[in-house]
């Protein structure tokens, strides 16, 4: 998936990917995440359930690239606001917006389109309501976790 939407040479998508495409993956990941958090024997696996989480942040990257109408935007953040409502965490306990602002999100495949930490993704989870005092396995917030990564526009967001 990663590689058709890359043009190495230019840094840009190597393939017309329409907001429907983007949003249509995104609802379903959304409705798999809703699945893995509300599983309770076996829990799921921590290492797959950070890998959905750092594939819906890449989708989420990709729609703020791709032109949108108002009543399209506003669905948009409606699911972003639904998948931040179930509290998803991942690896280390790690919120959306700790993955968001952590360069290790980058590397959810081999052909990573969205460079992390975004202030774009950043932005939007804040908008939709991420909350910027959630903490992670080490009581880390998602500032802590920026400041790690040396990204001051992000942390002046914060």
């Amino acid at each position: 998936f990663s590689f058709m939407l890359q043009d190495r040479a230019k840094g840009l998508l190597g393939t017309t990917v329409t907001f429907d495409d983007l949003m249509g993956i995104l609802c379903k990941s959304v409705m798999e995440i809703d699945r893995a958090v509300k599983q309770t024997a076996p829990p799921p696996d921590q290492v797959q359930l950070n890998k959905a989480l750092s594939i819906i942040l890449h989708l989420i990257c990709l729609l703020e690239k791709v032109p949108c109408s108002p009543d399209q935007d506003h669905f948009k953040k409606q699911n972003i606001y639904r998948f931040l409502k179930l509290h998803p965490k991942g690896k280390n306990n790690f919120s959306p917006l700790h993955l968001a602002v952590d360069k290790n999100t980058t590397c959810v495949g081999r052909y990573p389109v969205c460079k992390f930490p975004s202030f774009q993704v950043t932005a939007i989870l804040l908008e939709c309501g991420a909350d910027v005092n959630v903490r992670d396995a080490e009581q880390n917030s998602p500032l802590h976790v920026a400041a790690l990564n040396n990204h001051p526009d992000i942390m002046n967001l914060l």
